[in-house]
């Protein structure tokens, strides 16, 4: 008991009201320490949450990324077709321009052996006329000729038989 004894009352209710004043500013401190915990949790929920927003963001961002390459090499292709198609379109009138040429050719072409055709069946036509005039004429020519020798041949048969009278009068001139 005498260990239970105080000695001074006032310093003992000093030490307790100091151990209270101790213990209302732990109790101060802890539920400020435990408001500064709710706040820092929250914090830290709000920076878990804009961390998952940013990391969403980053993905998004990667996807972004990955479509604009996609894009350019799309892009690319786009205009190596674009100017596939330009020279194709250029060949494509080059051969167009030779084609109407050529066309023009084979009209001029197909125009000179028409004239050369009807050339040629107008001489076929005075080549045949002028055959059949030979023809006519080497007809008459046969026909005169055939007509003089017959009769060149009546004046030889003649001649000769003249000449048998001559003869025949000549011996029957000298038997007299």
């Amino acid at each position: 008991y005498e260990s239970m004894v105080v000695s001074s009352p006032e310093r003992v209710r000093k030490e307790i009201e100091d151990q209270q004043e101790q213990l209302e500013y732990d109790r101060e401190q802890i539920v400020s320490m435990e408001r500064r915990t709710r706040e820092l949790q929250n914090r830290v929920s709000g920076l878990q949450v804009c961390e998952a927003d940013v990391r969403m963001g980053i993905t998004v961002m990667e996807e972004c990324e990955r479509e604009m390459d996609r894009s350019k090499v799309q892009m690319q292709l786009v205009r190596d077709r674009k100017q596939a198609i330009s020279v194709a379109e250029s060949e494509l009138r080059r051969l167009e321009n030779q084609q109407s040429y050529l066309k023009r050719q084979v009209q001029s072409s197909e125009d000179r052996v028409s004239r050369i055709q009807k050339q040629i069946s107008d001489r076929e036509l005075e080549v045949q006329a002028t055959c059949e005039k030979l023809q006519n004429d080497r007809t008459v020519a046969e026909r005169e000729r055939t007509a003089v020798e017959s009769r060149i041949a009546q004046n030889e048969k003649l001649v000769l038989q003249t000449s048998d009278k001559k003869a025949k009068l000549g011996a029957e001139f000298e038997a007299e």
